[in-house]
């Protein structure tokens, strides 16, 4: 029998979401019941922002290991998000978790975790931003959401994973608070490093800033709308020379809306905890490089002599346009292949991380696996890291990237 973790949660969701810019605020608060609170903060008439959390919650129930959905010894709770706006100016809002308190041994821990997502019954589809409360301390905060600009409705779930034996996790209380902010006024741009593991595709050459937009996708009677996947053209030219590049039958191109950017992304990456993930560069919020990161621990190197310990990046290239045909500096006029600049310095980095035993090469790639790590490196710019299931990152020769689980 698992033994129990007593953790106390006090979660106030719905409750401090304010406003920037503008001279004149006032607040007004409404409750239809006990487990509802909706708190909106209001800059004159021209826009708003608020958020529907359920109220002030208190669960002194027992914890134990489990999974996110659990419906007794997990918290999942609903967040409705809602923007008003106006006036002329755009409205973007943020969102987050502000950690009020929490227990020593649930700060150290890598498995007391949280995720945010646009799935009912999940905390691995649709993710938002996810991750665990490991160095977090009082008052520190954890960014859910990033430059909204219209309100949604999505799943917060916090939950003490089937992974954790350590008994440091038992007798401990967290306090949780959700906040946020909204203003008209344009968001100021981000120089830096981001990573992430998201389902949220980025491209290199677009912005991380969030924007909704009219464009040009193919709509094809088998895949889809390629809008739903975040491809898409300026002009209907360019999404009919794709079609017509790829050989692509039964598919026209329609008009559509796209959203791109970002709601989330972490500046360190011991946040995702995880084995693998996407890390870019970033300048003035216009994504310059792209890379697929993933870790070689000490147990596995000391389990598959060769290996060498560390954190490598395989460097991801946009080789092709958007009509599907390999830019011309990229083009060896010789082979007639598409080739990245890149692709000898990724094999030396598979090969290090890897040594010799574990890879293998082929005339148009580079893979190494073991311990149920494997990646990749591809002559036409490519790179990815996967578990030999499902959980997968990879920045493709189009330039976009997102991981999946």
């Amino acid at each position: 029998m698992k033994d129990k973790r007593i953790i106390s949660i006090f979660i106030v969701l719905g409750v401090i979401i304010a406003i920037l810019g503008g001279t004149l605020a006032y607040w007004s608060w409404t409750s239809t019941n006990a487990q509802k609170t909706n708190v909106t903060f209001t800059i004159g008439s021209n826009f708003s922002c608020s958020a529907e959390g359920g109220g002030t919650i208190t669960n002194t129930n027992y914890f134990v290991p489990t999974d996110c959905t659990n419906s007794t010894y997990a918290i999942k709770r609903t967040i409705t998000t809602s923007i008003t706006n106006n006036g002329s100016n755009p409205v973007y809002m943020d969102m987050w978790l502000t950690i009020n308190s929490i227990g020593s041994g649930l700060s150290q821990s890598n498995n007391f975790k949280y995720a945010l997502t646009t799935n009912n019954n999940s905390c691995t589809t649709g993710v938002v931003s996810q991750g665990n409360f490991n160095g977090k301390v009082a008052n520190d905060k954890i960014n859910l959401l990033h430059n909204l600009t219209s309100g949604s409705t999505y799943y917060l779930y916090v939950w003490l994973d089937a992974a954790e034996t350590s008994p440091s996790t038992m007798n401990q209380s967290v306090s949780l608070s959700l906040g946020g902010e909204c203003t008209d006024q344009a968001p100021t741009t981000f120089s830096g490093t981001i990573y992430r593991f998201s389902t949220e595709i980025a491209t290199i050459g677009s912005s991380i800033a969030r924007e909704s937009k009219q464009a040009w996708c193919a709509n094809s009677t088998q895949l889809g709308n390629s809008c739903d996947f975040g491809v898409s053209w300026d002009t209907q030219s360019e999404c009919e020379a794709y079609i017509a590049n790829q050989n692509m039958e039964d598919t026209t191109c329609g008009q559509g809306t796209i959203t791109t950017g970002l709601t989330s992304y972490e500046t360190d990456p011991a946040n995702l905890n995880k084995t693998f993930y996407l890390k870019h560069m970033v300048v003035d919020d216009i994504i310059t490089e792209s890379y697929v990161g993933f870790i070689v621990t000490p147990a596995m190197a000391t389990a598959n002599p060769g290996m060498i310990a560390g954190t490598y990046y395989l460097r991801g290239l946009d080789t092709y346009d958007v009509s599907g045909n390999c830019k011309s500096q990229y083009l060896n006029s010789t082979t007639g292949n598409c080739e990245s600049p890149y692709y000898e310095s990724n094999k030396t980095v598979l090969q290090t991380a890897f040594g010799s035993t574990y890879c293998t090469y082929y005339s148009s790639y580079f893979y190494c696996s073991v311990s149920g790590l494997y990646a990749y490196a591809y002559l036409h710019g490519n790179v990815e890291a996967h578990d030999g299931g499902s959980a997968h990152c990879n920045v493709y020769n189009y330039g976009y990237s997102y991981c999946d689980e």
